[in-house]
């Protein structure tokens, strides 16, 4: 465990990279998301609220204890172009604009 990066992850170059791009809402689940394009191309699912730093904590605890996860990652706060067009959870996404936290590929 000693030569991990616990920061980083199991896979760093998949991190998400702004800017970023409202693709669609996810209404399923319990948790508001959506799913976002970044600058590589690729989809990110970003969630909101307090949830998301104890499921980006419990994959990088898994994947240090030898078993593979899915990466994910926490991005402190970040900026969706045109977010304001979903309703993340009931709630207007406007309100919420630069507030999504965690993402995984």
């Amino acid at each position: 465990m000693a030569g991990l990066d616990l920061r980083a992850g199991p896979a760093p170059s998949l991190a998400p990279r702004p800017p970023f791009r409202f693709v669609r809402e996810e209404l399923h689940g319990p948790s508001p998301k959506v799913l976002v394009k970044d600058a590589a191309g690729r989809q990110h699912v970003a969630k909101f609220g307090s949830e998301v730093h104890a499921e980006v904590f419990a994959a990088r605890l898994v994947w240090a204890c030898g078993y593979q996860v899915e990466p994910a990652f926490y991005v402190a706060r970040v900026r969706v172009e045109r977010l304001q067009a979903a309703s993340v959870g009931g709630e207007r996404a406007a309100t919420r604009q630069a507030s999504p936290r965690a993402a995984r590929p």
